[in-house]
């Protein structure tokens, strides 16, 4: 019998339920997702052995996938190594009810950033490979090729706005945005003064790290724009507001909380 088998002959129906709270408990499932990145589809398998009194992870294989992802982002020297610590208190609990010496754990995560992690240990895991693993069906719109290769080619065209951006001094009283207009309320020793500057609602960005996209219609045809809404991180969601200011030939990106419990920021391309 093989080594699942054999363990499901032995604990029945509550094998499932054990082994899934043994990556709970140990860590294993939250460092996955950590070794995974912020967000984005992900499809790999990690290899690991026991040798003597030390956890050994020996490899982390993937494929790149049709529409962009599938390695993970954050396989940093010290993510690993505490993946690798989390393994070492997987086999240590489980080496009294269902002991092994090497594993495999696979993982798929969707653009939802929902995550399945598929365990095999011994002589299961000898004839798995990453392309045994499902492919989720859809792909994330930032690590979509169109994009990658937009970016590309905009590089030139994106640095003004990036400096033009980090450069402006946020210091305004008040803002407030009328149809395709920006007011910026100042004030000095005198007086207060308003600024007006033609802009474009783009997105919020809010606290669970969900893009959303604020305008009537894609603003351009490529996946990015097209989705309603999307996981990404902060730096990712101001790359993206400047990508899309460069893009329309503005000048530089406004952002600003527009509610602060729970946090939601809006982004806005500016011309000056």
């Amino acid at each position: 019998m093989s080594w699942l088998e054999t363990q499901v002959s032995v604990h029945g129906r509550t094998f499932e339920s054990q082994m899934i709270d043994a990556l709970n408990t140990t860590g294993v499932y939250d460092t996955v997702f950590q070794l995974c990145g912020n967000f984005g589809v992900r499809r790999f398998v990690v290899r690991f052995e026991q040798i003597g009194q030390v956890m050994r992870v020996n490899e982390i294989e993937n494929l790149p996938l049709h529409y962009g992802g599938g390695a993970p982002t954050n396989a940093t020297r010290e993510m690993v190594e505490l993946l690798r610590q989390r393994l070492s208190d997987l086999h240590r609990i489980m080496s009294s009810w269902a002991p092994w010496t090497k594993g495999l754990v696979g993982v798929v995560r969707n653009c939802e950033n929902e995550m399945q992690v598929i365990p095999f240990f011994d002589e299961d895991c000898d004839a798995i490979t990453v392309e045994h693993l499902p492919i989720p069906p859809n792909g994330h719109p930032l690590e979509h090729m169109d994009y990658t290769r937009l970016k590309a080619s905009m590089v030139a065209q994106l640095q003004p706005v990036i400096l033009n951006t980090h450069s402006i001094s946020h210091d305004w009283l008040e803002w407030a945005i009328d149809g395709e207009v920006l007011s910026l309320v100042y004030a000095d020793d005198y007086e207060q003064y308003v600024e007006r500057k033609r802009c474009k609602v783009l997105a919020t960005f809010d606290a669970n790290g969900t893009w959303t996209w604020q305008v009537p219609e894609p603003l351009y045809s490529e996946e990015v724009f097209c989705w309603e809404h999307f996981l990404c991180d902060w730096d990712n969601a101001v790359e993206l507001g400047m990508f899309c200011t460069a893009r329309l030939n503005g000048t530089w990106l406004f952002y600003s909380l527009v509610n602060e419990d729970p946090q939601v920021t809006l982004f806005v391309a500016v011309w000056d």
